[in-house]
């Protein structure tokens, strides 16, 4: 399912046609093993880009606790920019 089909059966589903999507893209990965996330950062640009009402927020610069996962102060940040990206959606 490419995310253009993901963001329509989500709108379905909760009965939002023009609900917006706030997208969180992918941050770098310290792990072996992780030789798609350019194609899904990529799927994640392209959505942002051609997806009406769909938004990308950017996870870098990110430090991982773990090699994959967000350490607190990132997801701060992220959550920082999730809400500015939301207060300034176009309504």
């Amino acid at each position: 399912m490419d995310f253009a089909t993901f963001v329509s059966t989500f709108r379905e589903d909760a009965q939002q046609p023009s609900m917006p999507v706030l997208l969180v893209r992918l941050a770098h990965s310290d792990y072996s093993g992780r030789d798609n996330w350019p194609t899904v950062q990529a799927a994640q640009d392209w959505a942002a880009r051609n997806v009406p009402g769909v938004s990308l927020v950017d996870s870098e610069p990110a430090t991982l606790y773990d090699g994959l996962h967000l350490d607190e102060a990132s997801y701060d940040r992220v959550g920082g920019r999730l809400a500015y990206a939301w207060l300034t959606l176009p309504r």
